[in-house]
């Protein structure tokens, strides 16, 4: 009997350590199909493809949440980085809008023509399983020269979250450093015009 309930346990056990297994490796292979496909589209200036991967109306939500709690765990001291916890969620609705992805390509292109996107990203992984990540932030190679920026650069990192939602991985989630989350809305024109004057 003793002997029959072991070699149950056994085998349950690497039947599930078995369909975990599989299941981590079909979940990483997709993560990275989903990580290239972001990239590709980036490259080509394909902001449909990279819009279809983004629950908007998630995204906000969860970036107003993440940006209010970071703003009530503040010290007194440094109380008065990024914007009041009233202007949050008018500043979350007007610049985490699908047509400023054009925006964001056009500026990449200005500032760093010759970089590969890829450059972009420093470090993924799952968190938790449902959940992977994306860290982007300065490009390496543009960076490598500045002895100092390493640690600056750590800091300016933003952390994308993607979980499945109808069956797709889709970004729903965003941490941004507070000191890096605009204070006041600039007007479109405006933005385009600094654009403009960078090229």
């Amino acid at each position: 009997m003793l002997l029959r309930l072991l070699l149950l346990s056994f085998v349950f056990s690497f039947l599930w350590g078995s369909v975990l297994g599989i299941g981590y490796l079909i979940t990483t292979i997709n993560r990275d199909a989903v990580i290239q496909e972001l990239l590709t589209a980036a490259t080509r200036g394909d902001t449909l493809t990279l819009e279809r991967r983004i629950a908007w109306d998630d995204l906000r939500a969860n970036v107003k949440d993440d940006l209010k709690q970071a703003k009530e765990n503040q010290a007194e001291a440094v109380g008065n980085i990024g914007p009041p916890i009233s202007r949050i969620d008018e500043l979350v609705d007007y610049y985490i809008q699908p047509e400023n992805l054009d925006f964001l390509i056009a500026l990449k292109q200005s500032v760093y023509p010759h970089i590969q996107y890829n450059a972009f990203i420093h470090r993924d992984g799952f968190d938790p399983v449902l959940t992977f990540y994306v860290d982007v932030g300065p490009a390496r190679d543009a960076n490598a020269a500045d002895s100092n920026l390493p640690s600056f650069a750590d800091r300016t990192r933003v952390r994308l979250y993607f979980t499945v939602e109808d069956g797709r991985w889709m970004i729903t989630n965003m941490h941004v450093p507070m000191f890096m989350v605009p204070t006041r809305i600039i007007p479109k024109q405006v933005l385009q015009n600094k654009l403009e004057g960078m090229q």
